[in-house]
């Protein structure tokens, strides 16, 4: 499974919310300090509304308020296009930038299998600030894509990697489901 889709899945409401509430200063992010669970060093800012099921305290569903309607983004591109989704698995704001290494280190979100949607949520100034989704083997590309304001790109999990920008940010966010 792979799907790209360009600004049109959204509603304006879930627009209108992404403009005046997670893109406005107020809108909390924490320090992460690597990228990846392989300790790279390649800082980032995040805002973690649903934790790894591993990571969760028994019977916790959110880690923020702003949970619910940042999860309404990812129904509203699985309803378009009839992906059932069983439960969401993670779910996060991320800011990345121009950090040490010129790319993530490849890696997969979860050892065990499920999808993801990215959902680009500003307009970054680096167009070159790529996703790199690889074949099982880690090294072959199978594809290549940009970022740009309210495109959602999904896919099942697989190893991935994105090109940090060289300016300004990149602001998606990341769900994992099954």
């Amino acid at each position: 499974m792979f799907l790209v889709e360009d600004n049109n899945f959204l509603s304006e409401k879930s627009k209108d919310y992404i403009e005046n509430v997670i893109l406005q200063n107020s809108f909390p992010y924490y320090y992460q300090s690597s990228a990846t669970y392989n300790d790279d060093k390649n800082p980032y800012m995040c805002h973690i509304a649903i934790k790894r099921p591993e990571e969760r305290d028994d019977g916790e569903k959110f880690n923020s308020t702003y949970a619910e309607p940042i999860c309404n983004f990812l129904l509203e591109f699985c309803n378009k296009h009839n992906i059932k989704i069983n439960e969401i698995l993670r779910c996060a704001v991320n800011i990345t930038y121009n950090s040490p290494d010129e790319y993530c280190p490849i890696h997969m979100d979860h050892e065990y299998e499920h999808k993801q949607l990215l959902l680009y949520i500003n307009e970054p100034i680096d167009k070159n600030s790529n996703l790199i989704i690889y074949d099982w083997d880690g090294t072959t590309k199978l594809k290549e894509i940009s970022p740009t304001k309210f495109k959602g790109v999904c896919f099942e999990g697989r190893p991935h990697s994105i090109k940090y920008p060289e300016k300004g940010d990149r602001i998606v966010i990341v769900y994992t489901f099954k």
